[in-house]
């Protein structure tokens, strides 16, 4: 082989190291960009998948909450109940017993005069009482309504600030 061959075969080798050179850099780039960008979408949906999660938790857990809450309000409500029933309970047994020893009292009246005073007494003594009941019985239904409404009120007020945070 003579030098003008060795010269360009010389050169042909340099020209293809330098190609060899340049397609192995721009592979190289290729395969750190992809490798980037699959990183960048992985962690993107890793984020997007986690913050998924966590606003179902939080919606499970507000779920529970309620539901909680409902619990809470009627065990308060059944709990009401039960007072004001043994309330209204009383009341009729001692309605009953006062009426008994009322019309014992009436039949052994003397005269019409004692009877009409007795009667006047009687039914006087009887209002009183049923408007005292009546007041009692509006203060405890009251009092149920308020501890029977205070949890579902609370996960109002609850609901009403989560979902203002959310708007803001």
């Amino acid at each position: 082989m003579n030098k003008t061959s060795r010269k360009v075969s010389d050169a042909a080798g340099e020209a293809m190291e330098g190609v060899v050179a340049a397609s192995q850099e721009a592979y190289e780039s290729l395969v750190k960009s992809s490798t980037q960008q699959y990183e960048k979408a992985f962690s993107t949906a890793k984020n997007r998948m986690d913050q998924a999660v966590k606003q179902y938790n939080e919606f499970t857990m507000f779920a529970k909450d309620n539901v909680d809450a409902v619990i809470a309000a009627s065990n308060a409500y059944a709990k009401g109940l039960e007072v004001l029933t043994s309330e209204l309970m009383n009341f009729s047994k001692n309605s009953l017993e006062e009426s008994v020893a009322a019309t014992k009292a009436l039949f052994g009246a003397k005269t019409l005069q004692e009877m009409i005073e007795l009667q006047t007494s009687i039914t006087s003594t009887a209002f009183d009482k049923v408007i005292s009941q009546t007041t009692r019985v509006g203060e405890v239904a009251t009092k149920v309504a308020q501890e029977a409404f205070e949890p579902l009120n609370s996960r109002m007020n609850h609901a009403v600030e989560k979902w203002a945070k959310l708007a803001a």
